[in-house]
């Protein structure tokens, strides 16, 4: 794994992601609190990486992953390992891929400057928090 991206014990990322969800994705760890910097595919995975199935076609791949962490779907742990508990740190989530998504927020975080983008419309009258960003073909319309 590349030395230069910063490792986050997956409990802060988990507390981070579960912020950002507003609770609303569920998720456990089973397994040591491991630190991760990215996600990697499950077959080119190693230490400090992570990966998640959504395809059960990656199945096998998971299995025989070197990732420091999988981030399964309850149903998909069962299916992989049985009654059998691995000796893996495993992220089980309703929605592995709405994790991904938000956890990419957090390792991979990007400042947008707050103002309104010269493509935006911002119409009259309208009350714009001078903190806020307004993206570019975004509409604001006044009320």
């Amino acid at each position: 794994m590349a030395e230069n991206l910063q490792r986050y014990a997956i409990n802060d990322l988990m507390n981070r992601v579960s912020e950002m969800s507003k609770g609303r994705l569920q998720m456990r760890l089973m397994g040591a609190n491991v630190q991760v910097a990215r996600f990697m595919p499950p077959h080119t995975a190693g230490e400090g990486d992570m990966s998640f199935l959504t395809n059960a076609a990656y199945a096998e791949a998971m299995k025989a992953s070197q990732a420091s962490l999988l981030i399964l779907r309850e149903q998909d742990v069962a299916a992989l390992w049985g009654e059998a508990v691995p000796e893996r740190s495993i992220l089980v989530c309703d929605n592995p891929y709405a994790f991904f998504a938000f956890a990419s927020q957090v390792l991979f975080h990007v400042e947008v400057p707050a103002g309104i983008h010269p493509r935006a419309y911002v119409e009259e009258g309208a009350d714009v928090d001078p903190t806020a960003t307004i993206e570019a073909l975004a509409i604001v319309k006044a009320g």
